[in-house]
């Protein structure tokens, strides 16, 4: 099922539009882990990162306990992929987000996840709208399995992710949503557009103005275009 992992994994995916021919600039998108209390508990879970020896998709992540950065290289449009309605993304492999995390004991722990998304859209020559997604990370970590082998150490047998906002932010429909941790940013340029009126014939009256209406509405998957 979506969002249900037995491997010990827990991949996070990003994926990144954009309309008509255009290609991406490369960037760097990072995505805040909050820990909740372990379940039944008043403890906290640990904070995701809190090894800081290893590096996830190629970025060094000393230090940033409780962040993930992934980073995606330019794309040029033909590099992307047709996703219908006028646009084309690009979606990364996925980065294991317990590959540099050590839980303390047996338990349940739980996680808020979200995009961190900086003061200015701006990206190149265009901009970005960022994903308001929201998800619940459900990590339950097992003692040894087996009187035989009492040193195989804590084992994560299963993550369960719940989507809680699309990435538009409003709330899922229903609850308990099972997803997989996916998180969708659009990329768009800011394109002059201009109306001209061309006056001709011999009696035509050259200072005669006109008037336009002009509707203007942005794709979907835009929330913060300028007009």
């Amino acid at each position: 099922v979506d969002g249900q992992y037995t491997d010990g994994t827990a991949p996070l995916v990003k994926q990144v539009r954009a309309p008509g021919n255009l290609g991406i600039p490369s960037n760097n998108y990072t995505f805040l882990f909050t820990p909740e209390n372990i379940r039944s508990t008043t403890e906290k879970s640990p904070n995701i990162n809190n090894n800081d020896n290893l590096a996830n998709n190629g970025t060094d992540v000393s230090g940033d306990d409780n962040k993930i950065t992934v980073a995606i290289g330019a794309k040029a449009a033909g590099d992307l992929t047709d996703g219908g309605y006028g646009y084309s993304y690009y979606k990364d492999a996925g980065v294991n987000v317990l590959a540099d995390t050590t839980f303390p004991h047996a338990g349940v722990y739980s996680y808020t996840i979200r995009e961190d998304i900086p003061s200015d859209a701006a990206l190149g020559n265009g901009f970005v709208t960022y994903s308001l997604a929201e998800y619940t990370m459900d990590v339950y970590v097992a003692n040894p399995g087996t009187t035989e082998n009492p040193s195989a150490g804590l084992k994560v047998t299963y993550v369960q992710f719940t989507k809680v906002k699309n990435d538009d932010g409003t709330a899922v429909s229903g609850s308990g949503v099972k997803a997989p941790l996916e998180f969708i940013n659009t990329y768009n340029k800011s394109i002059p557009f201009e109306v001209s009126n061309i006056t001709t014939g011999n009696y035509a009256n050259l200072d005669q103005t006109f008037e336009y209406d002009l509707t203007i509405t942005a794709a979907a998957g835009i929330t913060n275009a300028t007009y």
